[in-house]
C-alpha cells in the first residue's frame, strides 16, 4: 500500500469514526427532544423550555458537524480519484500511442 493510500485510508477511517459518533449523538438529542415534546402533551414536563432550546440548538451544531464531516470525506475522495487518473492517465496514452503504431 502507497503512503498515499494509507494517508487516505487513515484519515476516512477517521472522519468516519467522528461521523459515527456525530450521527449517535444527534440521535440521542433526538431521542430527548421526543421525550420532551411526549411528556409536554401529556403535561407532565417539569422541565424549563430553556432545556428544550438548549438541546435544539446542540442538534443544530451537530447537524452542521455532520454535515461538514461528510463534506471532508467527499474532498479525501475526490482528491483521491484525481491522483489515481492523473497516475495512470500517462500509461493510458502510452499504450494507446503503441497500439496504433504496432
Amino acid at each position: 500500500m502507497t503512503s498515499i493510500a494509507f494517508f487516505k485510508k487513515k484519515s476516512t477511517d477517521e472522519l468516519h469514526n467522528k461521523l459515527e459518533f456525530l450521527i449517535n449523538d444527534f440521535d440521542q438529542i433526538s431521542k430527548q427532544l421526543e421525550l420532551l415534546e411526549i411528556k409536554k402533551t401529556i403535561g407532565t414536563n417539569k422541565e424549563p423550555d430553556y432545556d428544550t432550546q438548549l438541546l435544539v440548538q446542540k442538534q443544530n451544531v451537530i447537524s452542521f458537524e455532520i454535515l461538514k464531516v461528510r463534506k471532508q470525506i467527499k474532498k479525501i475522495q475526490n482528491k483521491f480519484l484525481l491522483k489515481v487518473e492523473l497516475a495512470l492517465l500517462p500509461g493510458l496514452v502510452v499504450l494507446v500511442i503503441l497500439s496504433l503504431l504496432f
